[in-house]
């Protein structure tokens, strides 16, 4: 049995995170993202308007590593982008209720400061808890049915934390 929650330092050769940071950052935020479909829902930024096609060579990039890991074909599914200033946590929440995806965070942040917060964290199927810190291009798997959330940046800065989530499912 494979073990999660996997974490990825580097995971992008440089051009490619160059590539997708920048689209990050110079992006135009909006401030209507929901960790999940309620009207309770606490909101952060996401990225308005169509997806360019970098984050899908770095979906795809990303797919043949999560692909190695657990040895099954995968396709994505779904792609997804965050940003997180102070004081915008986000909730825990699962990406799936069903088994056989995997999500994928991708920390898109070109520089991040370790006292700023910003971690991933997520909480298995037997309740354990596991926190990542924030790191440029440190992508973290989990299986989609685990619940998790990203936190938002501490009042150390007023850097955007930015994110791209990306939703893998096994082949059948």
């Amino acid at each position: 049995m494979k073990k999660f929650p996997v974490t990825y330092n580097d995971i992008l050769p440089e051009d490619k995170f160059q590539s997708i940071s920048t689209y990050f950052m110079e992006g135009d935020w909006k401030l209507t993202n929901k960790s999940y479909d309620s009207d309770s829902a606490k909101l952060s930024w996401e990225l308005k308007g169509p997806i360019e096609i970098i984050c899908f060579e770095v979906a795809t990039y990303i797919k043949l590593v999560i692909k190695k890991y657990i040895g099954k074909d995968i396709h994505l599914r779904s792609m997804h982008t965050n940003g997180q200033t102070f004081g915008q946590g986000s909730e825990l929440h699962r990406d799936r209720d069903d088994i056989g995806y995997y999500s994928c965070i991708l920390f898109t942040t070109p520089h991040w400061d370790l006292q700023w917060g910003g971690e991933f964290v997520c909480k298995d199927y037997k309740g354990n808890q596991h926190s990542v810190l924030y790191k440029p291009n440190k992508a973290v798997v989990i299986p989609s049915h685990w619940e998790h959330y990203g936190a938002s940046p501490n009042v150390h800065t007023d850097t955007l934390r930015t994110s791209l989530g990306l939703i893998y499912e096994v082949a059948r």
